[in-house]
């Protein structure tokens, strides 16, 4: 597991998986609180793949919370809490989908991807709402193929223009980009 191929938004969810996993009295970080993580993030680009499966996310961290909530707790002084073998595996999983996609970082839709083939309570709570990884995945390969879509905190538009496999990220807007020149913008070649 590389820590330095964690997107940022990947990064900061681990890290909040990990004050859950305190805050719950947990023995290790489980994949459960890095799905409390990342249902809880606010990042919009979960939601929408959550949303068109036909799950709802507000559920599906009710649940993960309920679970969270029944997992055994472990108190004493000197706790050392680390990864569990679990998460660490899921981890792994989110590195090798994002490789065999192509892509240099790992981002929160492969963790989403990797925490839905996980055994214990993460995968229970996913499968139980319909959220599979090959849903996922599908949800995931719709959006990037669509015209444009809302990723990270950039709405990204696919333009004609400027060729294929070219997006155009604006910071902050809540819509997509439909005329050029841009005034504010980034060009990416993906």
């Amino acid at each position: 597991m590389r820590i330095d191929k964690l997107a940022m938004t990947s990064r900061e969810a681990l890290q909040t998986a990990m004050s859950t996993a305190a805050d719950a009295q947990a023995g290790a970080v489980e994949p459960i609180h890095l799905l409390s993580a990342l249902l809880g993030a606010g990042e919009r680009n979960i939601s929408v793949i959550i949303e068109r499966i036909g799950a709802d996310p507000a559920q599906l961290a009710h649940s993960t919370q309920d679970a969270i909530d029944r997992a055994p707790k472990v108190s004493g002084e000197g706790q050392q809490m680390g990864l569990s073998n679990e998460l660490v595996r899921v981890i792994e999983k989110a590195e090798k989908k994002a490789t065999k996609m192509g892509d240099s970082f790992v981002v929160t839709e492969h963790l989403l991807m990797a925490l839905a083939e996980d055994k214990g309570e993460a995968g229970r709570v996913l499968r139980d709402a319909g959220v599979t990884k090959e849903r996922i995945e599908q949800v995931y390969e719709d959006l990037l193929d669509a015209a444009s879509f809302y990723w990270g905190g950039f709405f990204l538009s696919r333009t004609a223009t400027k060729g294929a496999g070219t997006f155009v990220a604006v910071l902050g807007l809540s819509r997509p980009v439909t005329s050029w020149p841009l005034k504010v913008g980034l060009v990416l070649q993906i």
